[in-house]
């Protein structure tokens, strides 16, 4: 790793904290309003909406969890220097984001693996989904 100075440093790990925000705020904007559609359509009410995003927050930590783990001993060590490509989902959400001009700075290996974000995006649906019950969101 080059010598860089602490203000590029800070910069870098800003964008990429405002790249994970923005993949964990559309994760949860898409499980949010995925677990809307299916509680309508199962006749259900908020109850289940929170229920569902409770579950699915889960599933995708397991999910994840289950894709950082490493497959043999040999794959346990430092971090290659080969670049990632980058998911369907990633490049949706870095099509939409208002972020992108800030992002073209940030190369695919510099950027949190994707299990990494889908982690933090179940994290971000279980504290939507817990944030809807301390809020009062009935039916």
């Amino acid at each position: 790793m080059s010598a860089r100075s602490t203000g590029t440093r800070v910069r870098h790990a800003a964008l990429v904290a405002l790249d994970t925000a923005a993949y964990v705020l559309s994760v949860v904007v898409v499980m949010t309003v995925t677990s809307t559609l299916l509680a309508i359509v199962l006749g259900g009410d908020f109850v289940l909406v929170k229920t569902l995003l409770f579950v699915s927050g889960w599933l995708v930590i397991g999910y994840a969890t289950a894709r950082m783990w490493p497959s043999s001993p040999d794959d346990v060590g430092p971090p290659t220097k080969t670049g990632r490509n980058p998911g369907r989902f990633q490049q949706y959400v870095d099509r939409i984001s208002p972020l992108r001009w800030l992002r073209s700075e940030l190369r695919p290996n510099e950027r949190l693996t994707p299990p990494t974000k889908l982690f933090v995006s179940g994290v971000g649906v279980l504290v939507a989904s817990f944030l809807m019950e301390i809020g009062g969101v009935v039916a």
